[in-house]
């Protein structure tokens, strides 16, 4: 008696994988397929991919004594897909462990745990740019018509009209190890953003890390429609005599982006990059591995506007900060003298600059340029 049975489903579930497959999913070169072997999903995959099935048991307790298990059902779709010429991958879901309210002897309401826990393994397969990717979408129609030699004992599915193969269900998803800013930072540049930060000094496309913290932001009214460059040129697209010369707002903001970012690393020795898109320049600071890094929070208070209490509304109000030099490239420090009870504004140096951080520094993920 199959009492105990493993169930097929696909599930909303986000994950990000790459195929090589083509419509036929013929057996491809380079995909590596050793029987026995488990394949598992990691950040690097991705970061599109097809949800191919997930495997959970539908035993009482969750330990059926008959039929395949989740894990052996996965490994062998994995198998068999990754002969077909499609990359692979298992992920393992663990589900919460749920509560249920009870009445203990004493009429006292008590939360117990259900003794069901029920986890999942996933297979998911390809790896892709984007939702629209041509080979994403001709493998992920192979596969909804696709019936498993693997999957035709041990393993029942919820068959229905719409449902008649295994892997009927199967979508396209994201990497379920990746933030959406990550998959974001891994979509295909657009080239003339690339083209903008073209051999641009301390430029974010060199940040080594994950994540980033935009700490300036300097934005215009024009938009980049092109942008031609020589590509054996060493000067970056916004040249300081562009930047001079043409009435552009963006240009302007290129400028002050590259300034910022040099005197951040001249005078306050932090790590500062450069960022150009088609409508503003940004400055960031630090190379982060993940959005829980400790030095975040330390960046954010140096950077962040400081809120102060004004007394007489009563309200709050905050304080921008900022960073100025002089013409030699010396920090000019920030202060406010006082004489007779007036504020008196110190002389200006020559070539002084200055620029205004942003209130709330914000992390994002670094862009990442296909090779």
């Amino acid at each position: 008696m199959l009492s105990h049975r493993w169930t097929a489903a696909c599930v909303l579930l986000t994950a990000l994988f790459s195929a090589q497959a083509c419509g036929t999913a013929s057996a491809g070169r380079g995909i590596e397929a050793i029987e026995g072997k488990r394949y598992h999903l990691t950040r690097d995959h991705g970061p599109w991919m097809i949800m191919v099935a997930t495997f959970h048991t539908i035993g009482r307790y969750g330990d059926p004594d008959v039929g395949k298990t989740p894990e052996e059902a996965a490994d062998e779709l994995v198998f068999e897909l990754r002969q077909k010429g499609i990359p692979a991958y298992v992920y393992s879901l663990e589900a919460p462990q749920e509560t249920v309210l009870s009445v203990d002897k004493q009429g006292r309401e008590v939360r117990r745990k259900t003794l069901r826990k029920v986890n999942s393994i996933g297979v998911l397969a390809g790896n892709y740019s984007g939702t629209n990717d041509k080979t994403a979408r001709a493998t992920l129609d192979w596969i909804k018509r696709y019936d498993p030699e693997c999957l035709k004992e041990g393993v029942v599915f919820n068959k229905s009209e719409k449902r008649k193969t295994p892997l009927a269900g199967a979508f396209l998803t994201m990497n379920p190890q990746m933030t959406p800013e990550e998959v974001e930072a891994h979509k295909e540049l657009d080239p003339v953003v690339l083209r903008l930060n073209h051999r641009e000094r301390n430029s974010l496309l060199e940040n080594d890390g994950r994540y980033t913290l935009v700490v300036a932001t300097f934005g215009g009214k024009s938009t980049v429609a092109d942008a031609k460059i020589d590509d054996r040129s060493d000067k970056p697209l916004f040249s300081l005599k562009n930047e001079l010369s043409l009435d552009s707002d963006l240009d302007y903001a290129a400028l002050e982006a590259r300034g910022l970012a040099e005197a951040l690393r001249v005078v306050e020795n932090v790590e500062a990059y450069v960022w150009h898109d088609r409508y503003q320049s940004i400055v960031t600071v630090g190379s982060f591995n993940g959005p829980n890094d400790p030095e975040i929070a330390r960046y954010r208070q140096r950077f962040a506007a400081d809120e102060e209490i004004d007394a007489l509304l009563p309200v709050f109000a905050t304080s921008v900060k900022t960073l100025a030099i002089d013409g030699r490239g010396n920090k000019v420090p920030q202060r406010t003298d006082v004489a007779n009870g007036a504020a008196v504004t110190p002389t200006l140096p020559d070539g002084f600059r200055i620029w205004a951080f942003d209130p709330n520094p914000r992390l994002m993920a670094v862009p990442r340029q296909r090779r």
